[in-house]
């Protein structure tokens, strides 16, 4: 095999998702291939690669049909199980996130309490390191799910035992057991339903990431609601009690959904980080020996086949990326706690019903379920080209326009008698930020299942939520910084980090988008030149 075949052969992942397997002599379809232009083939190549297609492919555009196995298995049957899983299991973390910051400033004040939900997610979007590395590693995606969401259950019960004395060692204790347990399963549930398509699917699979991140927030609007009530009128034991029974529920749809049509379950295939770290040593051992044109990785090529060192290359590509989003998160994640806290401080009632301070939350997932179809229906089907890094772009800006409000009202706030500014002003900003996380957090989701090699989905995917995790230490350290101050002080500097982020990403998309550009016409011109040599 020459090294233009073996470069054309490989499975190569496009911003858009489209897995090219390696048994088809093809090229990845993405969002740059119209710059890819009829001139680079002369007519004996594009008859070529025309008949190598198929009669129906379109060469200008390069989007390669990938073939579907007739006598597969419809695994995708099984999808409303883990939907329904996911559904109940956001209710159970949302449940505990709604009333967690009220209880804690109740205890110890506001930096405390701020500080103390920071660090739980901060833990909670940590360990899917662990999970991932577990499910590749070892038990593959259903037994780590399923694994973990026992912890998980445990320190639900574990949390809410604790608060019937305010036994605060094992109150954290069991936020630890909780945290360790969300996060193992975080990295796994998403790229498991992703496991359920074949993978000439790529349409229903974009589909079921929208679907996916709707149950999230059909299940959270529910917690935010049901949670606050059971708090005013039973206590915050009963409260958090109740995420316990419902996560409870989740275990079971899942292993029923098993039982009954069994799931797409992919084995482990070995310690896939560990891999990355030790092809990495080897090649940066070995990069005097590469030229200067190409990828330092590229000395791993005395150790390593073309194909590792190329799904390796694929990690590396994404992670300035991921690198850009820490303080999107440390930002957003302040929608409970920040966001509770100002609207503690507000006039709650609309009409004859007055609101809880945490209830208030519902609003974001109640807008994000809202706003889900109609982002999908009316930009995303009416720009094809608006791709992952491109939504992610806009999602920092709007993210800047929620701060901008939040600051301003804070200062409104701060100039007027307590509890007398009426809520509904704090609706524009959750409505900003959530436009925000539409765009840049499914986006994201769906840019690491498609970057990511077929061995590490759940990985990459840990790695996207390392970034959340990195962003809620951020956010406890901004916290506990700025509590001694005004609180319109700690908006305006939140602010001013939103601004600088979004700048520095439009940077690093343009930067991914051109390396997928020139990866892509590398590929092309692969493709010609063994099209000559056969």
């Amino acid at each position: 095999m020459t090294d233009a075949t073996a470069i054309i052969t490989r499975s190569f992942h496009s911003e858009d998702g489209k897995d090219i397997h390696r048994r088809f002599l093809s090229m990845p379809a993405t969002e740059h291939n119209r710059d890819l232009k009829v001139p680079l083939m002369d007519a004996k190549s594009r008859s070529f690669v025309e008949t190598s297609f198929s009669n129906d492919a379109k060469l200008d555009s390069l989007k390669v049909p990938i073939l579907a196995n007739p006598t597969a298995r419809d695994y995708a049957r099984t999808v409303p199980f883990i939907l329904g899983n996911e559904a109940c299991e956001r209710f159970a973390y949302y449940g505990l996130m709604a009333p967690l910051a009220l209880y804690y400033k109740e205890l110890h004040g506001k930096g405390f309490a701020g500080s103390v939900v920071q660090y739980f997610q901060m833990l909670a979007y940590f360990s899917p390191l662990l999970g991932g590395y577990v499910a590749d590693s070892y038990l593959g995606k259903y037994k780590t799910i399923l694994s973990f969401s026992c912890i998980y259950v445990i320190g639900l019960f574990v949390f809410a035992g604790s608060c019937f004395n305010n036994i605060e060692g094992l109150g954290f204790f069991g936020l630890a057991l909780i945290g360790l347990g969300t996060g193992g399963i975080k990295p796994c549930v998403s790229a498991f339903g992703g496991d359920q398509f074949q993978p000439h699917e790529d349409d229903r699979k974009e589909k079921f990431f929208q679907y996916f991140y709707f149950t999230i927030n059909f299940g959270s609007v529910f917690s935010y609601i049901i949670i606050p009530m059971i708090r005013e009128n039973a206590g915050y034991p009963y409260a958090f009690g109740t995420p316990a029974i419902f996560f409870a529920v989740a275990i079971v749809v899942f292993v029923i959904g098993e039982k009954t049509l069994g799931y797409n379950k992919t084995p482990a295939q070995g310690s896939v980080l560990a891999h990355v770290y030790r092809l990495s040593v080897t090649a940066f051992k070995n990069r005097k020996t590469v030229p200067k044109e190409n990828s330092w990785l590229e000395g791993a090529l005395t150790k390593y086949t073309r194909d590792e060192v190329e799904e390796v290359k694929s990690v590396y590509r994404i992670l300035p990326v991921f690198l850009s989003l820490p303080v999107f998160w440390a930002l957003f994640n302040n929608l409970g706690t920040y966001f509770v806290f100002q609207a503690d401080k507000m006039d709650r009632h609309l009409g004859v019903w007055e609101i809880t301070a945490d209830q208030t939350g519902v609003v974001n997932p109640i807008c994000v379920m809202i706003f889900i179809p109609i982002f999908e229906k009316f930009i995303y089907t009416r720009f094809p080209n608006f791709k992952h890094t491109s939504r992610m772009v806009l999602g920092m800006f709007f993210c800047v326009l929620s701060y901008g409000v939040a600051t301003l009202l804070e200062i409104y706030i701060s100039n007027e008698p307590e509890n007398s500014v009426a809520y509904p002003l704090q609706i524009p900003q959750v409505l900003l930020i959530t436009f925000a996380e539409i765009l840049i957090s499914i986006s994201g989701l769906e840019f690491s299942y498609a970057q990511a090699p077929p061995s590490m989905k759940s990985s990459i995917t840990a790695l996207f939520l390392l970034t959340i995790s990195v962003g809620s230490l951020l956010g406890g350290v901004l916290s506990q910084i700025l509590d001694p101050y005004a609180s319109w002080i700690f908006y305006a500097v939140c602010t001013g980090l939103c601004v600088i982020n979004a700048i520095a990403f439009i940077f690093v998309a343009a930067w991914f988008r051109k390396s997928d550009r020139l990866r892509n016409e590398a590929v092309a011109q692969a493709l010609l030149k063994d099209s000559t040599l056969n």
